[in-house]
């Protein structure tokens, strides 16, 4: 059962999110009958299942889910179970991504509050709903404020993980993501520039955090006035993408999405579609 859902899981990675529900639902079926509804791979099963769901359906459809899920969760392993704060932590993922970012950022403020409690303030899974936070402040509107969080983050992930861990490399684009937001493209773009160098030196080329920030550096240039150099990034972008990740992964749909975009834009056809960049 362990093995079926780690392929679940990776499938949809790999981009077959339909198929990794299919999976995960047939598997969930057993688990409830051989483990019981309770059992903690049971209830990683529904985790796990409903993260793809989020993706394939998108989040609003899965918000009352994970409701359920949360509730089940601390009633049997309490409120500060790792396994709860991680769902308290996806629930407020899908609250904003569902058009509540106000939302998102209270559940997050709490969810920092009880996992620094619980971990400290210095552990990773505390780091990464700062994270969460500074990025969902921005999108409800305190993008100077966001900055500021992510300048602190950034500052704090090199101090505790080092210069090129993940989580760092990931809290500098979170920096230049609300950056880009508030002015100042072309400073924006060299800095993308150098994350991009680092991040294909750490994580290597095709590496998805890697291929984001490509799309990103894209998206800067064409707000810089460069819309062919983003026509033909965000082409190259879109080939690699589903080299890598299969054509129908979320990131290979949202990159045919921009190329349309910068194609419009670059045959002078006036379009309002704003890209949120990604880190």
């Amino acid at each position: 059962m362990t093995t079926r859902h780690n392929l679940a899981y990776w499938r949809g990675e790999a981009g077959d999110l339909t198929g990794a529900v299919a999976e995960l639902d047939r598997l969930l079926e057993i688990e409830c009958r051989v483990l019981g509804a309770d059992d903690p791979r049971t209830l990683t099963t529904r985790y796990t299942r409903t993260r793809w769901r989020a993706y394939a359906e998108g989040a609003a459809s899965v918000v009352t889910e994970f409701e359920d899920l949360l509730a089940d969760w601390m009633r049997v392993r309490g409120a500060d179970d790792s396994g709860t704060l991680t769902v308290r932590h996806e629930l407020a993922r899908c609250r904003g991504e569902a058009g509540d970012p106000a939302g998102a950022v209270i559940e997050f403020q709490r969810l920092v509050t009880d996992q620094t409690r619980v971990h400290g303030n210095e552990h990773p899974h505390t780091l990464t709903a700062h994270h969460e936070l500074a990025d969902w402040r921005g999108e409800a509107g305190d993008v100077t404020g966001a900055a500021a969080e992510f300048e602190r983050l950034v500052a704090d992930n090199v101090r505790l993980q080092g210069p090129d861990h993940p989580a760092t490399l990931s809290a500098r684009s979170g920096l230049l993501r609300h950056r880009a937001r508030i002015g100042g493209l072309p400073e924006v773009a060299r800095e993308l520039e150098q994350l991009l160098a680092d991040k294909t030196r750490v994580l290597g080329p095709d590496h998805p955090e890697t291929l984001i920030t490509r799309g990103s550096l894209a998206t800067v240039r064409g707000g810089c006035g460069d819309v062919a150099r983003a026509v033909a990034e965000t082409e190259q972008l879109l080939r690699d993408r589903t080299r890598v990740l299969g054509p129908n992964h979320p990131d290979a749909r949202a990159s045919r999405k921009h190329l349309a975009y910068w194609r419009a834009r670059a045959s002078g056809v006036t379009v309002t579609w704003r890209r949120r960049l990604s880190g």
